[in-house]
């Protein structure tokens, strides 16, 4: 019960954070570059944060380790409630994006078929992380040693760092709802690796190649929320788009209990394959509708 309280009092700081980058009288090159940093430190957060967790507990208690993180996860969203925005400019942004008089809907930014269907690549999209959440540690334990499943998992998040870094700024010459769905092609290719491994080290390395382009499909999404959503709505657009993640990444889960112990880990990762498959097909139907229901970019401010 403790852990649901907590859970409902963290402070939505990406959908805040990610609606303000939207809002902010920014070229669009820059923009995406804020937001491929946002997910770069996304990426080094999943790998730091349980080892700093692990470290805290080592030298002190659970309680002390999870009082340390509350104390933080507050300073955070105390900081980011208390950073100034230039009001003016991101008045200028919303009156740019935003139609006089559209009428208000019970269903906020989901009452738009683009950002619907793009709502349901993002649910299938994250199945497939949920699923490999459950195969990599069985895969550890059956073929290497239980405790090093968070050098395993890690390998995966540094493989996606790098390639936010590597591959990250040549994307944004290409328009995000064509490069949308080839980043979800790769990232089922990408997904497949695994399927060739046979020890926790040829894992890792499955995991740090194939994950490539986990970074770079969450910056294209932000970049489709911002750009087919009504200004007004953002914050909401973003919750949904956060909340779609989450709902997939717990599908998966479930999912990746029930098949490992009948499949083994080689049948989830089976089964992770082909939702990626039918996430990069549903994203190359949707092209078409995305590219028409993309507003027109907030306009930067000189100087």
């Amino acid at each position: 019960m403790l852990a649901v309280v907590a859970g409902a009092a963290l402070p939505p700081a990406n959908p805040c954070m990610r609606s303000l980058w939207a809002r902010l009288p920014l070229h669009e090159e820059e923009r995406e570059t804020a937001y491929l940093w946002e997910a770069l430190i996304t990426e080094l957060l999943a790998i730091g944060a349980p080892l700093i967790l692990a470290v805290l507990m080592a030298t002190d208690s659970a309680g002390t380790a999870l009082t340390t993180i509350a104390a933080l996860g507050g300073t955070g969203a105390l900081g980011l409630a208390l950073t100034p925005l230039p009001g003016e400019a991101r008045e200028k942004g919303r009156t740019a994006r935003t139609e006089p008089g559209a009428p208000p809907s019970v269903l906020g930014p989901l009452r738009e078929p683009p950002i619907r269907a793009l709502t349901g690549v993002m649910v299938v999209a994250a199945v497939p992380i949920g699923l490999m959440t459950l195969a990599i540690p069985a895969f550890v334990d059956r073929h290497g040693t239980p405790g090093h499943t968070g050098v395993v998992c890690a390998c995966w998040g540094i493989g996606s760092a790098l390639g936010a870094v590597w591959l990250g700024r040549s994307q944004a010459e290409w328009p995000v709802h064509r490069r949308f769905p080839w980043l979800l092609l790769a990232y089922a290719a990408g997904t497949a690796l695994p399927l060739l491994a046979t020890s926790e080290c040829t894992l890792g390395l499955a995991l740090a190649v194939g994950g490539a382009p986990v970074a770079l499909i969450s910056v294209s999404e932000m970049v489709l929320v911002s750009t087919l959503n009504d200004s007004r709505l953002l914050t909401e657009a973003f919750t949904w788009a956060s909340l779609a993640t989450v709902a997939g990444q717990a599908v998966g889960q479930q999912l990746g209990g029930l098949l490992v112990e009948p499949l083994g880990p080689h049948g989830v990762f089976a089964a992770a394959v082909g939702a990626s498959l039918v996430t990069a097909l549903g994203a190359f139907a949707c092209r078409g509708l995305f590219a028409k229901g993309m507003l027109a970019p907030i306009p930067a401010t000189a100087g």
